[in-house]
């Protein structure tokens, strides 16, 4: 009962985003006050179903508010959405992920050992995002990691990349040039650590 109640949650909220994600955009484009209302309601959506690429409406959204009202707008939608996700997950199928890890050792000496160092992997990977969020999300849901350990992580993990987005979508009113630049940096910086991980990681599997 649990699981299903979770997984329809998750299609309805799928579905409000999709059925007015131009709307949720528009809003946001508008800059009013009620808009900020709904842009965080639109990113704590995201969270779930990234349906448009997070660089998006992060510049919309700073080209709207302004960088500091734009970020904290930004955080705390993506904050209420990774931690309903979080939860989701954790009530939904936390019991069953537990009763299949337990049949393998290996795979509970995986789990072990990603609660062990569970802070400094949840904040690697919101910095550097090798794995979707959604995954990393439910996956950190269904394991033992405490809340306040994944809220925390997450938090400092995913805060350079929101103001990043949001200064170069503030930047592009002014100056698209200077935005440009932010955005080839920041992709450069991220296809070189994704590729150096993936590199690090083959090796691992060869050896």
């Amino acid at each position: 009962m649990k699981k299903l109640l979770t997984i329809g949650s998750y299609g309805i909220l799928i579905v409000l985003l999709i059925g007015n994600k131009e709307a949720f955009l528009s809003l946001i484009r508008s800059g009013e006050e009620f808009s900020m209302v709904i842009s965080g309601m639109f990113f704590a959506l995201l969270v779930f179903f990234p349906i448009v690429p997070f660089v998006v409406p992060a510049g919309i959204t700073g080209a709207s508010f302004g960088i500091l009202t734009g970020s904290m707008i930004i955080v705390v939608g993506v904050m209420v959405g990774t931690i309903l996700m979080f939860l989701m997950a954790r009530y939904g199928f936390q019991d069953f992920a537990q009763k299949v890890l337990s049949k393998y050792e290996k795979a509970r000496q995986y789990e072990e050992f990603f609660e062990r160092n569970a802070f400094i992997t949840i904040l690697s990977l919101r910095v550097f995002p090798v794995i979707p969020t959604p995954i990393v999300n439910i996956l950190c849901g269904v394991s033992k990691v405490k809340l306040y350990t994944y809220t925390i992580g997450s938090l400092l993990g995913k805060l350079p990349r929101i103001i990043i987005f949001t200064v170069a979508g503030y930047q592009a009113t002014e100056n698209m040039f200077s935005t440009t630049v932010i955005y080839i940096v920041y992709f450069l910086v991220m296809a070189i650590v994704v590729g150096h991980t993936l590199k690090q990681q083959n090796r691992h599997v060869q050896v």
